[in-house]
């Protein structure tokens, strides 16, 4: 009998239905795709090797307003497809001045690439620091819980299926995506990487936000 699985939960694992790559999991571990809604992912993590499920409070609450640097941190990963396949973006945004604090792309979409993100973010920045996340698995292992407790980072997570929970990391990547990575044809890894890196340049050092006035990491040096 055939394993119950949600496209989304496919996509967590760098599975994408309709592809090659997907009828090839399908056979192999007996999935069958079913609606979004249902989302067992403590059973997609033992399936694909994740140690440990945890689950965390939703501290944020949707409160995305945050009066100093490093205060409240969103966090996700989003994937881009092109003509390579399929390139995976991780990033964090500060919610006090919607810079993006840190990122990392990689080929596949593994716990390392979220916490290769934090490392970055941390070494870039000051810790003692809540990080919003959604369900996703790579934010559930004791990996996650260990390197949180080393950086002073305190976890934060989405109620289940509640995207308007993380809307501002849904929010930086609809820009990114709808408004200049998928505006032309897309080949390779390198051109998505040196898109992305211009554009979170262009986001975090000259795009004016009508709130502040400002670019974001204008605000930050500012303050």
């Amino acid at each position: 009998e055939k394993r119950k699985w949600t496209n989304q939960e496919l996509d967590y694992c760098g599975i994408f239905c309709g592809s090659q790559e997907g009828s090839e999991t399908e056979n192999k571990y007996h999935i069958v795709y079913l609606h979004r809604n249902e989302y067992p992912v403590s059973v997609m993590c033992k399936l694909f090797g994740v140690q440990g499920v945890h689950r965390y409070e939703n501290l944020l609450n949707r409160d995305f307003h945050a009066d100093r640097p490093n205060s409240k941190w969103v966090t996700d990963i989003s994937y881009i497809h092109t003509g390579q396949g399929v390139l995976y973006l991780s990033m964090i945004r500060d919610l006090y001045d919607n810079s993006i604090a840190a990122y990392k792309t990689a080929g596949s979409q593994t716990v390392s690439l979220l916490l290769d993100t934090i490392r970055l973010a941390v070494k870039q920045e000051s810790p003692g620091i809540a990080a919003h996340s959604d369900q996703g698995f790579q934010y559930t292992p004791q990996a996650y819980v260990k390197l949180t407790k080393e950086y002073g980072i305190t976890p934060s997570m989405s109620r289940r299926g509640n995207c308007y929970d993380n809307a501002m990391a849904e929010n930086f990547f609809f820009i990114l995506k709808s408004k200049y990575i998928y505006r032309q044809k897309i080949k390779t890894f390198q051109q998505v990487n040196q898109l992305i890196d211009d554009f979170i340049y262009f986001y975090n050092h000259v795009r004016i936000r009508l709130k502040t006035g400002m670019a974001p990491l204008e605000r930050r040096h500012s303050t």
